[in-house]
């Protein structure tokens, strides 16, 4: 009788379990083949704790079997077995899907192969269209300045805006290369087939008139006014308006945009309680910097948001917002918070818990530097490392993600060293770079990852935390490492590497210039100088040109050019005062240091009045900057005072001397009681230098 007992037991509670399991219908069809169906296909839920994996049958078909999930749950990850395919269809599953009995869920598979080559071939398409645009919009203006027809002021103005646009449009080309590439051609009309023929042919403008001509956005007011009658329409419409938006964006221009802006108006007008809708307008504020409009739609956004992952998403970039209007006690609220809603989907350990959790604590991490705090920014940098490390069970892509954050630490430990001047945390910062250069050896998905980017990048910063530790020859190994990639690459994407491309260059002019070997620093000095000359984007590039000059000026001196050197930071100074005017920066660290440096040379070429005036521009600049900012830059006020009492020293000036010489003596005496000891030699040499000139006085 006991064993009938167990046996019915058994029955009962296998019962139950059938009667709670959800069954998820789906099909799996090949891309761009006339809904011809793929057998053989696993499809798995990794973390979903069912019966999982299953595989598609000789029609395609499939069936996934969820007991700890009901209907309407959502379900936050989908994987594919089959060799050498792919999910096109990616982004219908990126932020959770549906689990639904009712409905067949479609998986849309193609050879890695043929998205790589798309992905490519769009790419090229955006490529040229982008830099044709941008040419002709220059010729423009130069026609126009030419004429009188805008002044000197306003042609300078024009052109940054241009070059801001062209920046904007290479940041996003790899993003709707991508989404072209996955597009289904087979749900398009003969409008939509018509538009991509053009984007084909490089006529984005023609695609957009097509849609213009469409009135698409009028018809769905006019929709939305009858809605009872019109909802089907309403929902035919909004799909072609997402359509003329992305052929908009690539083309860009103040006119797409602000039309993209009223596109975006209408859809979240016309779906008031649509979160994806919301969102999307609230991402496309973000991304034009229109921050306090982005603020409001945000918040909107919020409220409509059901489950973690939205009102993760919707925190995270409300805390972007407040980061980037430098409100940062505000930015980290939204980013805990944001944390806190993602860490609900913790018990899943699903991939986007991952994701999220790692791109919050990446932004909360930039906060902490920038406040530099580095305890607080290296908890959350392992603990973003820790998640990209569990995110490589999912696709090896993720290499690069969790490579990236590796050598995020490193930067990390790197900008610890320069404050503290810490060998122990510079030697870290090597061990996180070499752990990052080594996996990135181990990328296979090359269509995915621009390996020599990372992999160039990460040469170069290794050799920059030699150049910190002063060991000049493993510098010039690995900074050469990274020359010797962009050597190949950069001519392959002139656009998209330049930046790199020119901090690679001055590293090895810098390392060339401590090794002495001062004709090939400012060979390599002088490359940059072209770059940024020949550039598609030189006022963009001014901020470098700034530097490289700056470091030109500083090999000048060393090899004792002094009037040379003076002559290449007044040309500096020139450029840098441009860019403080347009970013209206009344107080620039930058400016100041250009001061520094003129005044250095100056000094050493006895000119010590000259050098004073330029001392005095450095504090200046300095002191405003800490009213400003509400930031200590006592150190540097201090240097400065006592740079200024050793050229009166020089001078043999006790009148105006010696009350500065007592001004940084005072404030050293303050730093030493802080750090003892540290400041002793100054201080030895503060009060023997005063003695003497009182002497003299007498």
């Amino acid at each position: 009788m006991r064993n009938l007992f167990i046996t019915l037991g058994f029955c009962f509670f296998f019962t139950l379990s059938l009667w709670s399991q959800v069954t998820q219908k789906g099909i799996v069809k090949e891309y761009n083949t006339n809904g011809k169906t793929l057998s053989g296909v696993g499809i798995s839920i990794p973390s979903a704790n069912d019966y999982q994996p299953t595989m598609s049958n000789s029609d395609g078909s499939f069936q996934l079997y969820f007991s700890h999930h009901k209907a309407g749950d959502l379900i936050y990850n989908i994987r594919i077995i089959k060799d050498d395919y792919e999910i096109v269809n990616i982004h219908d599953f990126k932020n959770g899907w549906k689990l639904s009995p009712n409905d067949t869920l479609t998986i849309i598979v193609a050879h890695r192969n043929v998205i790589a080559d798309r992905r490519s071939h769009y790419y090229n398409i955006m490529d040229r269209y982008t830099e044709k645009e941008y040419k002709k919009k220059i010729a423009s203006l130069n026609e126009e300045l030419s004429q009188q027809k805008i002044n000197v002021e306003e042609y300078r103005q024009k052109v940054i805006d241009a070059e801001k646009e062209l920046k904007k449009a290479y940041d996003k080309i790899d993003e709707y290369a991508d989404m072209f590439a996955r597009i289904n051609t087979e749900t398009f009309d003969s409008i939509s087939h018509l538009a991509l023929d053009y984007l084909q042919d490089g006529k984005v403008n023609l695609a957009i008139q097509l849609y213009e001509n469409q009135n698409l956005v009028e018809q769905l007011n006019k929709k939305v006014a009858i809605r009872d009658q019109a909802e089907e329409s309403i929902q035919q419409i909004i799909p072609k308006l997402q359509e003329e938006m992305a052929f908009r964006q690539i083309a860009g221009g103040k006119n797409n945009i602000e039309r993209v802006d009223l596109i975006h108006n209408s859809i979240v007008s016309a779906n008031p309680d649509n979160f994806e809708f919301q969102k999307d307008y609230f991402f496309f504020l973000v991304d034009q910097n229109k921050l306090d409009k982005a603020k409001s739609v945000g918040t909107r956004a919020y409220s409509l948001a059901h489950n973690p992952v939205e009102k993760s998403v919707t925190l995270s970039q409300l805390g972007l917002i407040q980061y980037r209007q430098g409100h940062y006690d505000d930015a980290k609220q939204y980013l805990q918070e944001a944390l806190a809603e993602n860490n609900k989907l913790k018990n899943d350990n699903s991939e986007i818990f991952l994701v999220q959790q790692s791109q919050n604590l990446n932004i909360l991490a930039t906060i902490y530097i920038d406040e530099q705090n580095f305890t607080k920014a290296e908890e959350c940098l392992k603990e973003c490392a820790e998640y990209g490390r569990q995110l490589l069970k999912y696709d090896s892509s993720y290499l690069e993600k969790y490579s990236s954050t590796l050598s995020n630490i490193s930067e990390l430990y790197r900008s610890i060293g320069e404050v503290n001047q810490d060998r122990t945390t510079l030697g870290q910062a090597l061990e996180y770079n070499q752990a990052s250069l080594d996996l990135l050896q181990f990328i296979s998905d090359t269509d995915k990852v621009d390996k020599p980017l990372y992999a160039a990048a990460r040469y170069n910063n290794r050799g920059s935390i030699f150049l910190e530790l002063n060991q000049n020859d493993s510098a010039l190994y690995y900074i050469g490492k990274s020359d010797s990639l962009w050597n190949i690459y950069y001519p392959t994407n002139m656009n998209k590497y330049t930046t790199y491309r020119c901090h690679s260059l001055n590293n090895l002019a810098i390392v060339y210039s401590r090794l002495q070997q001062y004709e090939k620093a400012h060979q390599a000095f002088d490359k940059v100088l072209a770059i940024c000359d020949s550039s598609n984007s030189p006022m963009l590039l001014r901020e470098t040109y700034v530097a490289t000059l700056t470091s030109k000026g500083v090999l000048l001196r060393r090899e004792k050019k002094y009037k040379e050197a003076i002559n290449i930071y007044l040309h500096a100074l020139a450029l840098q005062m441009e860019i403080s005017k347009d970013k209206k920066e009344k107080y620039s660290q930058k400016q100041s240091y250009l001061y520094e440096n003129l005044a250095t040379a100056s000094f050493f070429s006895k000119d010590y009045q000259t050098a004073i005036s330029y001392f005095q521009a450095s504090r200046n600049h300095v002191q405003g900057l800490q009213k400003e900012k509400h930031k200590s830059f006592e150190t540097e006020v201090a240097k400065y005072t006592y740079y200024i009492a050793y050229c009166y020293y020089n001078l043999n000036d006790a009148k105006h001397g010696i009350p500065e010489y007592k001004k940084a003596r005072k404030m050293y005496l303050k730093f030493n009681k802080t750090t003892p000891g540290k400041y002793a030699p100054a201080l030895a040499d503060i009060d023997k230098e005063m003695k003497e000139l009182k002497n003299h006085k007498k």
